[in-house]
Formats: structure tokens, C-alpha cells, sequence
């Protein structure tokens, strides 16, 4: 009987919701050249079996040298045949998992509000049966730019700011996104962060080592993009080697410091989201309460705390106040409360445990 106590209270400790990994089965990607090299040297579909994900659909409509809100005012025209349709048949027709949306430049045509209108309309044209992850791919500049003086400028945050490969337009524009996407799960691929940290660690001891040319990836810089994709859509994994020309080693290391920087990146992205899921949700609440007491450091946690380094209930405030809020980065889901049921039995196990004298 005593065992079976214990068992109880163990279940009224554990009530709550747990967050999921979801898979993103069938992805749907939008832009140019730079899209279509990872599509086409080697095959998704093909990866993703190889590794136990079978059925797998990956669809694309590519339009060369042009940005989102280009292909978005242009929908019939290609550089490629597309994979099923054009987006504007491909998107409402079919239910997607996510859509991928590559930046790009596109004289007086590609500014941040140009572009957060198309990428909100494109996303709001997918089939209402389902609500797919919006992934954002910010491409690795040109190889005779100056990555480093360019990733870090501080963009204007206007509507009329011309596309910039920086951070803080990527942020400002994953930010308005999501204000206006609320319910849609963002990620942010950081090309540029990439190959900043491929050179600090040695990996490559020049950019052009990822290039084959001015615009486009080599082996080693397909591998880059290809492991940042992969795993938004099925979670870390063990990949298969590219190809015989990577040293195996290499791609290990690579692959780490891939999933390092998306984490970094996409974790700091939104307050108050403590498991850095892309969203403040009932899982936070999870994560929070789990290490309750603990002299750790949440991730995304209030920067003005004033008691940085410890879990406690001023960091359950600082999520709340960003859950209940529905702030932009917040999800719909409401906190799991305990079955009804659940608390009368553990009542009544109290009862049980302290009978009265």
C-alpha cells in the first residue's frame, strides 16, 4: 500500500503537459538559386528515409536572383519546374507541415515591411487545415563581402529599410512576423552566424571553403545548410556523410556547431520561452517548475531579475506575464491544470498519509 502512495504522489507531481518535438514531414520552400541548391544535389525525401522518416514530401517554387516579395507579386514565374505547383496553387491546395522562405535582395523591390507583408501572406495563403512552422533562412553573403562588418550593422527598423544581411534585421523582421503570426511556430536559420563561427573555431580557415563560386555553397557549405534544415524539420540526428570529399570528423564538428548557433539563436529570440521551442507555452510552465529551487540559469529569463541564477517565482512571473499576455511570441495553449479526479485522490492520499491522532 505504502508503494502504491508513493506512486500517487509521483503522478501529482508529474501532472502536466509535456512538449513535443514535431516532426515537419512535408515542407514547402520559396526562393532562388541559393534554395535550389540545397534541394537539388541531393534529395531530402531520400535523406529523410535513410533515416527512418518515410513518406516525406518536399515541394519548392524557385525563382532565380529574386527575394519573397518578389515571387510573392510574381507567382507564375520560375527558374525551375516547380515541385508539385507554383505557391499559389502548391500552399492552399495541400496541407503543409512548413513552409521555408529564403531572404534575398531585389533592388527597390526587398524592404523589411515589403518583406514581412509577403512571408504573412504567403503563410496565411497555406491550407487553414493545419498551421505550419515557418522556417526563415537568411543566406551566407556573398563570398568578397564583409561578413562580419555586415551581420553586425544596425538596420534601420523601418518599413523602407532595403534588405541587409544583418542581425538585426533578421530579428527585426522574424519580430514583426510573428507579431502578426501569433499562432505559427518561426525559426530563424542565421547563415551568416555560421560561417562567422566556422572561421572562429577553425573549422575553415577561409570563407571561400564553403563557396564554389561568388553566390553558391561548396560541398562543405551544403552540408552546413543541409544539417540546419534537417534538423528543424526531424530533430538532431545521426546524417549520413554528404559525400566522400567531407572528412567525417569534419561534419561531426560542423554538425555541432550548427546546432549550437540555431539554439543560440532561435533561444534568445523570444522571452520567457525557457525550453527555446520558438514559442512561450505550457511547456515553459514545465521546464520552470522542474528545476524550481535550483541555482541554475534559465535560458531566455528575465534580463532585470533580481535574483539572476535561480529558479524561483519571479521567473514563473516573467512567463506568465508573457503567457497570459499573449504577447507575440506567446502560444494559445492554456497552462495543464490537474484532472479534477486527480486532485480528490491526492486529497484524499494526504488523508490517508496524516490520519488525525
Amino acid at each position: 500500500m505504502q508503494r502504491f502512495a508513493y506512486g500517487i504522489v509521483l503522478l501529482c507531481a508529474l501532472t502536466s503537459t509535456a512538449a513535443a518535438t514535431s516532426i515537419l514531414n512535408d515542407v514547402y520552400h520559396i526562393g532562388n538559386s541559393l534554395t535550389f541548391d540545397l534541394l537539388y544535389e541531393y534529395s531530402v525525401d531520400d535523406v529523410a528515409a535513410e533515416i527512418g522518416f518515410e513518406g516525406t514530401q518536399t515541394g519548392y517554387h524557385v525563382v532565380c536572383s529574386k527575394g519573397p516579395a518578389y515571387i510573392y507579386q510574381n507567382p507564375s514565374e520560375t527558374c525551375e519546374e516547380p515541385v508539385p505547383s507554383t505557391w499559389d496553387t502548391a500552399l492552399p491546395s495541400q496541407a503543409w507541415d512548413g513552409i521555408a522562405i529564403q531572404l534575398h535582395h531585389f533592388p527597390n523591390l526587398e524592404t523589411l515591411g515589403r518583406q514581412v507583408d509577403a512571408i504573412v501572406n504567403l503563410v496565411e495563403s497555406a491550407t487553414s487545415s493545419q498551421n505550419p512552422d515557418l522556417l526563415l533562412f537568411m543566406p551566407q553573403p556573398r563570398l568578397m563581402w564583409d561578413v562580419a562588418q555586415r551581420w553586425e550593422e544596425q538596420t534601420l527598423d523601418e518599413d523602407s529599410q532595403p534588405f541587409e544581411y544583418s542581425e538585426k534585421y533578421f530579428r527585426d523582421l522574424i519580430t514583426r512576423v510573428k507579431t502578426q503570426l501569433p499562432q505559427t511556430k518561426v525559426w530563424g536559420i542565421p547563415g551568416p552566424q555560421f560561417q562567422l563561427e566556422l572561421l572562429a573555431t577553425g573549422l575553415i580557415e577561409n570563407r571561400a571553403e564553403i563557396y564554389r563560386d561568388h553566390h553558391h555553397a561548396s560541398d562543405a557549405g551544403k552540408w552546413i545548410k543541409r544539417v540546419a534544415h534537417m534538423e528543424i524539420r526531424f530533430g538532431p540526428q545521426d546524417w549520413p556523410p554528404y559525400n566522400e570529399t567531407l572528412d567525417v570528423d569534419w561534419q561531426l564538428a560542423a554538425t555541432e556547431l550548427v546546432r549550437q548557433q540555431m539554439q543560440a539563436f532561435n533561444g534568445s529570440l523570444f522571452p520567457g520561452d525557457y525550453n527555446t521551442d520558438g514559442f512561450v507555452d505550457a511547456a515553459d510552465y514545465t521546464k520552470w517548475r522542474d528545476q524550481l529551487g535550483q541555482s541554475v540559469t534559465l535560458p531566455n529569463e528575465n534580463p532585470a531579475s533580481a535574483t539572476p541564477g535561480t529558479v524561483d517565482p519571479e521567473d514563473y512571473t516573467f512567463w506568465s506575464t508573457r503567457f497570459e499576455g499573449h504577447s507575440v511570441n506567446s502560444s494559445p495553449v492554456t497552462v495543464p491544470e490537474p484532472a479534477s479526479w486527480l486532485l480528490v485522490l491526492c486529497a484524499m492520499l494526504l488523508v490517508y498519509r496524516n490520519p488525525r491522532p
